[in-house]
């Protein structure tokens, strides 16, 4: 019986490519029920099984798989962007250098003037995250260096704790040398989680002026969250992929055409920005400590007043004030009320909470106060910009 589509699944994955295709899965899915798919989708781990069906889907990051899939006689479709561009098959892929334009574009406008980009050796989805990124940072015409760690040297690591210290060991010299506030690029997160818990460990100041970001948004399901929570991640558009994927085979199907060939890049879905790459590059740990916890603190909807952050540091609102002012060139209130509208128009746009909801999330005593100052400083109410967003 030939009825299914198969979404295949290695008998054993690793633990990145496993998350990365529960991301693919679910736009498999949501796709399905949106077109009213009218083939069965199962997920197969036999290629034999596989084959039984009408079109198979999911990852070829070998050559080895690449062959096997080939061998059948179905439409295929790859996802992996492992060796890139995989012949005889379609390949529905993530823009890795739209990824590392984004990541780029991130840090650029939280005012970072100076970039490391860190990556991996002889892995095509790297390549392309950091030429997006260099790139993008090279337009602007701010300096970048870029380390390529090999990942063969920490394969035979025993431990978690073991692989992070022979990344960091390549990491390390190339970070002391660049300036206190340096935006950090790091190609996916499985490379970025390391750094960030070293960082916060050996160089406690420095943690704070650096902003890093990682990519595949997986923290949250490869790492224990009470230490990696706070990475912030771009996400590329995995459950696009899934989607486009779905549409190229029901077509082939339908049809009875081969998609060999076709090839589409996806863009990133969007950065979830954490406290990571919160607040403004300043060279002051203690002004972007205090910024990082202002942000942490208006995300949950708990907002502390300067004045008790200023006293926890040991020193009075004036002094706070006025590095604040040397710093980043505004003050603390300011920066707060930039935040604030920030933080706003990231509700209005990822989540359906009503302008009442998010005006209180964001700190403001009442929905007409919130919507005053948005149109003063976006030139159109919460409710429009939510409508004009949703259009784009």
């Amino acid at each position: 019986m030939r009825s299914f589509l198969g979404l295949f699944f290695r008998r054993k994955e690793t633990a990145g490519n496993e998350a990365v295709l529960r991301e693919i899965t679910q736009g498999v899915y949501d796709e399905a029920m949106e077109m009213d798919c009218p083939y069965y989708l199962q997920q197969v781990q036999d290629i034999e099984r596989a084959g039984r069906g009408l079109g198979l889907m999911g990852l070829a990051g070998s050559e080895w798989q690449a062959k096997q899939w080939r061998e059948l006689s179905i439409p295929l479709v790859n996802f992996s962007n492992t060796r890139g561009n995989v012949e005889g098959m379609a390949n529905v892929l993530s823009d890795d250098k739209a990824v590392g334009q984004l990541a780029a574009e991130h840090l650029i406008g939280r005012g970072y003037r100076h970039f490391l980009a860190v990556g991996e050796t002889g892995k095509q989805w790297s390549v392309e995250r950091l030429r997006g990124f260099v790139g993008q940072v090279e337009a602007h015409g701010f300096p970048v260096e870029v380390v390529e760690t090999d990942p063969a040297s920490r394969q035979t690591e025993p431990s978690p704790a073991a692989y992070a210290m022979a990344l960091w060991e390549e990491v390390d010299p190339h970070l002391r040398k660049c300036p206190l506030a340096t935006g950090v690029f790091v190609a996916n997160d499985w490379l970025a989680w390391p750094i960030w818990l070293e960082l916060e460990e050996r160089y406690p100041e420095r943690a704070f002026t650096t902003a890093l970001l990682g990519v595949d948004n997986l923290h949250d399901r490869l790492f224990d969250q009470r230490r990696t929570l706070g990475l912030s991640s771009v996400m590329p558009g995995f459950r696009r992929m899934g989607a486009e994927g779905l549409r190229i085979l029901v077509k082939a199907v339908q049809e009875g055409s081969d998609p060999a060939g076709l090839l589409l890049r996806i863009p990133p879905q969007k950065v979830y920005a954490r406290a990571s790459t919160a607040g403004q590059a300043c060279a002051d740990p203690v002004v972007s400590q205090v910024v990082r916890e202002l942000w942490t603190g208006l995300r949950r909807g708990q907002e502390t007043p300067i004045r008790d952050l200023a006293k926890q540091k040991g020193m009075s609102l004036r002094s706070m004030e006025m590095r604040f002012e040397e710093h980043l060139g505004q003050s603390a209130r300011d920066l707060v009320a930039g935040m604030r509208i920030q933080l706003g128009k990231e509700l209005l746009r990822e989540t359906s909470w009503s302008i009442a909801r998010i005006s209180e999330h964001c700190g403001y005593a009442n929905t007409t106060t919130f919507s005053t100052y948005f149109k003063k400083k976006e030139g159109c109410t919460p409710r429009e910009w939510r409508g004009w967003e949703g259009k784009l």
